[in-house]
């Protein structure tokens, strides 16, 4: 439900770094994105990366594992039913990771959908164990957060309009991490 505010208000609370704590931020922010937007945006991150830059993907919205386990991302076009066409792989997110010459980030807040208790709309139990060992692998140089180990549910709620992982990170993006106010 909230996959596509989750994506604007990380990038919002980005670019709000700009002149204080970083010289220079570029956010590209694909809320609800498509297929093709989102493998767009993946090109252009390896092409807009320096050797001298962090480079940030965050994902946030559904996930599911194929038949053999592996992880993929559905965009907003995405259909469980035909991942080929319509999902991303995570061996295109590994691509595109193991690309940037800079360093890399990865925040992940995506589940398959599913039904929570007490309000609370729980986005599924995909492991994604697999896909952050390879990702965190040295030689990749790679630093993942997820929100959610192998079988454990990613929440959302609306009093944050946030998935519970993505309203943490805006939580320490916007000073509550700085804990001695330096």
């Amino acid at each position: 439900n909230y996959a596509a505010q989750d994506a604007r208000d990380i990038g919002a609370a980005l670019q709000a770094q700009q002149g204080g704590r970083y010289r220079q931020v570029e956010v590209k922010v694909l809320a609800d994105a498509t297929r093709d937007e989102v493998a767009d945006g993946l090109d252009w991150l390896v092409r807009n990366v320096t050797h001298r830059d962090v480079a940030m993907l965050f994902l946030a919205g559904h996930g599911v594992l194929d038949e053999r386990g592996e992880f993929w991302y559905l965009p907003r076009d995405g259909n469980r039913d035909a991942l080929r066409r319509t999902g991303i792989p995570n061996r295109d997110l590994t691509d595109t990771l193991d690309r940037i010459p800079g360093k890399a980030l990865l925040f992940i807040d995506a589940c398959h959908a599913g039904a929570g208790g007490a309000g609370m709309q729980t986005r599924g139990d995909v492991d994604l164990s697999g896909l952050i060992n390879m990702l965190s692998d040295a030689d990749r140089g790679v630093v993942v957060y997820a929100s959610s180990t192998g079988k454990q549910l990613s929440i959302e709620d609306s009093r944050w309009s946030n998935g519970a992982f993505t309203e943490a990170l805006l939580e320490g993006l916007r000073g509550k991490a700085d804990l001695t106010r330096d």
